[in-house]
């Protein structure tokens, strides 16, 4: 039985996909099928698929009509016959490692469904913007889910058995498909990631529109809302936090300052999920466990309050047709 099963969608990405192909071509761990699913490419994007099945019979090309995302990630997972399912985008690149080290975590993890792991975000020319540091702790993963998507949708690797449970992909969320199944998959088992750099998700001009921009932030407070109403927040003690921030810095170098900011900023977000809900008394003992952790702490928190104080100033002079205005102006 094949181990993984990769679905890749193409649609056309003959500027980038031979790339794509070359990374998973060349990874480590080699157990794996390439679901290739064409769909309705007007490019030269099948005619690169078909010289690299040629080399590599890994590659299982499925040439349709267009049907969207949904519908044909919905396909290529049908078809699947790997124990796993890796995604992957047609412009996005895996380093070499990634499918092992996402392996060697379901076997140390037996509870997981999802592993993800840390990414780089990189332009056209493949030159590396920044890094996006993913927290590997199985609660913080759940815990950012209250606030954002903490995971890129092409790095992450899933059970197939899960996936079926959960009912796949949904056609009802948007643009916001993979933070929808995340929060149906972590009802059933947990989510980790791996510290390491195993992904480099690309930011491709031609992609996401401001229309569609704009779509997926309502899709996606939708989503968040419906998430938390269905799950319990809890308040994460200073203890916790100053323990797992040393953590972080101490054992996963360059990366590690920022996983720790991430999981500070991300309780912030926890605190104005309490607010939200009128819990007033643990969105304030929430913030002020972060702020105590020391200057870092102090700083998102007084970020976070100085943008939400903007945010309702603004929401505010709309509502009564006045000039928007800020914190710094008002």
């Amino acid at each position: 039985m094949t181990k993984i099963s990769v679905l890749l969608p193409v649609y056309n990405a003959e500027d980038f996909l031979a790339r794509t192909l070359d990374s998973l071509i060349h990874q480590t761990y080699t157990d794996f099928e390439i679901l290739a699913v064409n769909d309705g490419s007007t490019d030269g994007s099948l005619k690169i698929l078909k010289e690299y099945a040629d080399r590599d019979k890994r590659i299982v090309i499925i040439d349709q009509k267009n049907m969207g995302l949904v519908n044909t990630l919905n396909k290529a997972a049908g078809l699947a016959k790997g124990e796993f399912l890796a995604r992957m985008d047609s412009d996005d690149l895996s380093l070499p490692r990634r499918f092992e080290l996402q392996i060697e975590a379901f076997e140390k993890n037996p509870d997981a469904v999802l592993v993800a792991g840390g990414f780089d975000v990189m332009d056209e020319d493949d030159d590396i913007l920044y890094h996006d540091p993913v927290p590997t702790e199985k609660e913080e993963l759940k815990r950012a889910l209250f606030v954002r998507n903490p995971i890129a949708h092409g790095s992450v690797m899933f059970r197939k058995s899960a996936f079926e449970k959960a009912g796949g992909y949904s056609s009802e969320c948007g643009p916001t498909e993979d933070y929808e199944l995340w929060s149906r998959l972590v009802e059933l088992g947990d989510f980790i990631a791996v510290a390491p750099t195993i992904f480099r998700w690309r930011i491709n001009p031609g992609g996401i529109t401001q229309n569609k921009a704009k779509i997926m932030g309502e899709h996606m407070k939708a989503n968040i809302e419906n998430f938390t109403s269905r799950n319990e927040l809890a308040v994460v003690p200073r203890s916790y936090l100053k323990k797992r921030g040393g953590f972080y810095v101490d054992t996963y170098k360059p990366h590690g300052v920022g996983m720790k900011h991430t999981m500070l900023k991300d309780c912030t977000g926890v605190a104005m999920a309490f607010a939200r809900k009128g819990k007033y008394g643990k969105a304030l003992h929430q913030l002020l466990a972060v702020a105590s952790t020391g200057r870092t702490g102090v700083r998102i928190v007084n970020e976070r309050l100085t943008n939400t104080s903007k945010y309702y100033i603004r929401v505010y002079a709309n509502k009564n047709n006045a000039k928007p205005t800020t914190i710094e102006n008002a």
